[in-house]
């Protein structure tokens, strides 16, 4: 949770999206309630702000007309799970599957979105590398949210 909202902060100097954090109630931040504790995942931490980085980045690119991003942490079993969700232009169900594929862009036609395709890519082979997983949930005309997962320490 630290990790996160630090990284949040950083992009919030940046945009004028709003940027909300919301955190489960079995994540800890500074310990404000006593059911609440610290969960902690082993790994690179500049690494896994990359990830949450390019995530934030590309809610903001991709949702230029409603300006709420919605980041999610929560400990759901045996995992520290990170969304973020957008209310932009979301991605095509047929083009989903391909979304974490190197170079791959699902709106590589439209010359209003830039990018090599490659943000995507490497957010997934850090998340592997930890030990993680990423997926999407998204409809076409009503956003996305991207998920990762790490496990916890």
């Amino acid at each position: 949770a630290p990790l996160v909202a630090e990284t949040i902060q950083d992009m919030l100097v940046t945009t004028d999206h709003q940027i909300e954090c919301v955190l489960d109630s079995s994540v800890g931040s500074e310990g404000k309630t006593p059911r609440r504790r610290k969960v902690s995942v082993k790994g690179d931490s500049k690494r896994v702000s990359q990830v949450l980085i390019n995530l934030l980045s590309n809610a903001i690119k991709y949702s230029p007309y409603d300006k709420r991003v919605i980041v999610t942490v929560q400990k759901k079993d045996k995992e520290a799970v990170v969304g973020v969700k957008d209310f932009g232009i979301g991605i095509p169900k047929q083009k989903q599957s391909r979304i974490f594929q190197r170079y791959y862009r699902a709106h590589d036609r439209d010359l209003a979105y830039t990018g090599l395709g490659i943000g995507l890519y490497i957010s997934y082979q850090i998340v592997q590398r930890h030990g993680g997983r990423m997926w999407v949930d998204s409809e076409e005309g009503k956003g996305s949210t991207f998920y990762f997962s790490l496990p916890l320490n």
